[in-house]
């Protein structure tokens, strides 16, 4: 039975769904991707219930652990030209109008159109960043773009606050033994350098570039750490901080 190579991205939920019900096109990334065209969705295993809560959909409607369906990336814009352009894609890709500026957070904003679910989800371990799945052509069957899940929308007072800031820096790994590694990165008062704490453990370390011998001889959760500080905060070693 032939293959196909699907590009795959780990969405948290409840925004894998909304971005295959067409009601989210703006997937949201602190970095910078020159994919363009199909990209598939994986529903990671984590539900974020207070999104769920806060926009009226049922987390027990939810599929997770495995890819859902496929979007066509068109564009990557940056928050700051986003406003700019907003109006030239939302007519050009025919977008839903009605997204709110709450979906449009991210450093880097993937404007992703046409969302087509699959027939059968694909039960499937995640991964970070964009990473490759061989699927049989038979898997690939698809329908029509989710029903819409949004039964409400939230007051402006619901939005923005400096909890969701903090959030925004808290990372959950699945880890291939099979835990969890929970981590916050953070930049202290005494130090530019980002580090990073191990919640499970209380553990503190400093986020290191590559080529640094305490990532090359340190545990495998270390590196995983720093890795994904290298992808979402990228900023921080284009220009020799943290080196």
């Amino acid at each position: 039975m032939s293959k196909q190579r699907l590009t795959v991205l780990s969405v948290r939920q409840p925004w894998a769904s909304l971005l295959l019900s067409g009601e989210d096109w703006c997937e949201n990334r602190s970095w910078d991707s020159n994919h363009r065209g199909p990209l598939w969705i994986h529903a990671s295993t984590k539900i974020d219930e207070d999104e769920c809560e806060r926009y009226g959909i049922d987390p027990k409607s939810l599929e997770t652990g495995a890819i859902l369906g496929v979007v066509n990336v068109a564009d990557v814009v940056t928050i700051d030209d986003l406003p700019e352009r907003v109006l030239d894609l939302v007519q050009t890709h025919d977008l839903d109008s009605d997204v709110g500026p709450e979906f449009i957070v991210g450093e880097y904003c993937w404007i992703v159109t046409n969302p087509q679910t699959l027939v059968r989800p694909i039960p499937v371990k995640g991964k970070l960043n964009l990473w490759k799945h061989d699927a049989d052509e038979s898997e690939l069957t698809l329908k029509e773009k989710f029903p819409p899940l949004i039964t409400r929308r939230p007051e402006p007072s619901e939005l923005g606050d400096d909890e969701d800031a903090e959030e925004a820096n808290l990372f959950i790994v699945e880890m291939e033994d099979g835990r969890e590694l929970q981590l916050e990165y953070f930049l202290p008062d005494e130090d530019d350098r980002l580090h990073v704490e191990f919640l499970q453990t209380g553990e503190e370390r400093v986020i290191v570039s590559e080529d640094d011998p305490d990532y090359t001889t340190g545990t495998p959760d270390y590196q995983i750490a720093c890795e994904l500080a290298w992808d979402e905060y990228p900023h921080m070693f284009e220009g020799g901080e943290n080196s």
